[in-house]
């Protein structure tokens, strides 16, 4: 994992380690696409190259759906994470991590 701190001051008084963010945006999301009986498991990769760090989330698209039936999904996924990438005051987490369908 990624050493260092997150932390949208605007937003919180609490400061997280980078590791505790990804674990913490991994199991809300890991909650929040249960609700879909047509998407399965999360899975988090992290990819590095020179001093930058990527934060990928993958989503299983377990009835293989096209990106364009997917739309509605995926806008309730992403205005549910950066609500509550919000209220956790890690924003600017969630500004660079990457929600994909496989």
């Amino acid at each position: 994992m990624a050493n260092g701190i997150i932390l949208d001051k605007e937003m919180s008084n609490q400061s997280f380690e980078v590791n505790e963010i990804v674990n913490m945006f991994l199991e809300e999301l890991s909650s929040f696409v249960k609700q879909y009986d047509f998407l399965g498991s999360v899975r988090y990769e992290e990819y590095r190259e020179f001093n930058h760090i990527e934060h990928d989330y993958f989503i299983q698209n377990i009835n293989n759906m096209s990106p364009l039936e997917l739309v509605p999904t995926i806008k309730a996924i992403e205005e549910h994470m950066k609500e509550f990438s919000k209220s956790k005051g890690i924003l600017r987490f969630y500004l660079k991590a990457f929600i994909l369908f496989e």
